[in-house]
């Protein structure tokens, strides 16, 4: 069985060359929130950056705080880490 994966590696290479939500997605980044409320997107310091409207919504402090220090990673069973998380993206 042949499976062609350059699609996956196109998306890495991109996601690793992007400098900000702008550069790597081809989609309005209002429209992008809008589409998902509950996206949460953080630093290699595990600082939030980026919150969708309804966790805003619910902690509007959030942005600038450490995630550890709000969430806990349930699944998968690894280290609240950057270098651990990043590894399996």
């Amino acid at each position: 069985m042949s499976f062609d994966n350059s699609g996956f590696d196109t998306d890495r290479i991109l996601r690793d060359r992007s400098q900000s939500l702008n550069e790597f997605l081809p989609v309005d980044p209002v429209a992008f929130l809008n589409l998902f409320p509950y996206l949460l997107a953080f630093d290699n310091n595990l600082d939030i950056v980026v919150s969708g409207r309804a966790l805003l919504h619910i902690m509007p402090d959030m942005h600038g705080r450490r995630i550890t220090d709000i969430f806990n990673l349930q699944r998968p069973h690894i280290k609240f880490r950057w270098d651990t998380v990043s590894s399996i993206l």
